[in-house]
C-alpha cells in the first residue's frame, strides 16, 4: 500500500493522478468522503472497526475497475485475503452507486 500512500499521491500532478486512478483528484476525494460517511452511519452503534481506511477501499475499487485484475492480485498487493478484497469492492461500489453523481464514473461497461 506504500505506493498509494497519501504522501505519494499528493505529490502527483493532477494529470498523473487521473492516469493512475482513473478519476480526477476532486472526484476521488468526494468518493472517499461518501464511503466514510456511509461507514460511520453503518457503525453508529458500534461494531468492529475496519482495518482498511475508506480511502484505501476506494483505491482498491478504482484499481479493480480500471485494470480489472483478479481479486487475488489485489489481495497479494494489499496483503489481504481475496474474500476481503471482494467485500471491500462490493461495499464501496454499493455506496457509490447509490449516489447518482458517481454512476457515470463507475459505469465500467464502456
Amino acid at each position: 500500500m506504500d505506493q498509494y500512500s497519501e504522501e505519494k499521491l499528493a505529490k502527483l500532478t493532477n494529470k498523473k493522478f487521473k492516469r493512475l486512478m482513473g478519476v480526477k483528484r476532486e472526484c476521488f476525494n468526494v468518493m472517499v468522503e461518501a464511503v466514510e460517511n456511509a461507514y460511520k452511519e453503518r457503525h453508529k452503534k458500534g461494531g468492529r472497526p475496519s482495518n482498511f481506511k475508506s480511502r484505501e477501499k476506494v483505491i482498491v475499487l478504482l484499481l479493480y475497475i480500471k485494470n480489472y485484475n483478479a481479486m487475488e492480485d489485489y489481495g497479494i498487493q494489499f496483503d489481504l485475503p481475496k474474500s476481503v478484497v471482494c467485500d471491500y469492492i462490493h461495499e464501496v461500489l454499493e455506496v457509490l452507486l447509490l449516489n447518482k453523481n458517481f454512476r457515470c464514473v463507475l459505469d465500467y461497461r464502456g
